[in-house]
């Protein structure tokens, strides 16, 4: 564990894999959302998106100079996200083949939906359980459920799938 709170860490693959990384935000006692930079890594489409997934925010590939590291640490400091352009495109290419539905401020108006709510929203709809959405989100199972009834309840519901009915998203998208 980290002896002092951070707002961003820094990290390099030679010493944490990418699967660390839930390990290393679940321990580190600063912002509950803190930044993850990852630097020295390769241009590889499928540790980049790995890295995406586990919210990584930069992702410095290991030609960079001591200069990019430390441009790179100020713009993820500065609320944006850094990787290189062709893996940016890859990422483009991954959510236009994959994503079928994104949250949009509709749900946010017609339901009153919260942020998190809209996030778990597609979960429900793909059937996934409270303990598979607590456990892809990094949250108690409880939690969920919370979120969940909070959701029916919005939503003049009397069952989980009958929310997904009522936001207009399909049913078990991919």
């Amino acid at each position: 564990m980290l002896s002092t709170p951070a707002d961003v860490l820094l990290v390099n693959p030679a010493c944490a894999a990418l699967s660390d990384l839930d390990d290393l935000r679940r321990n580190h006692r600063g912002p509950a959302h803190v930044k993850i930079v990852l630097f020295g890594m390769e241009e590889d489409e499928r540790s980049f998106l790995e890295a995406v997934r586990r919210m990584a925010v930069g992702y410095v590939l290991k030609d960079a100079s001591a200069p990019d590291v430390v441009a790179a640490v100020r713009a993820v400091v500065r609320g944006e996200a850094v990787c290189p352009s062709r893996l940016c495109l890859w990422l483009f290419s991954y959510v236009a083949k994959h994503v079928t539905w994104m949250p949009t401020m509709r749900l946010h108006v017609k339901l009153g939906l919260t942020r998190r709510e809209r996030e778990l929203l597609p979960m429900i709809a793909r059937g996934l359980t409270n303990k598979e959405i607590a456990a892809q989100l990094n949250v108690s199972e409880q939690t969920v459920k919370n979120h969940v009834h909070r959701m029916i309840r919005k939503a003049g519901a009397s069952k989980r799938l009958d929310i997904v009915e009522r936001s207009g998203l399909p049913e078990l998208v991919v």
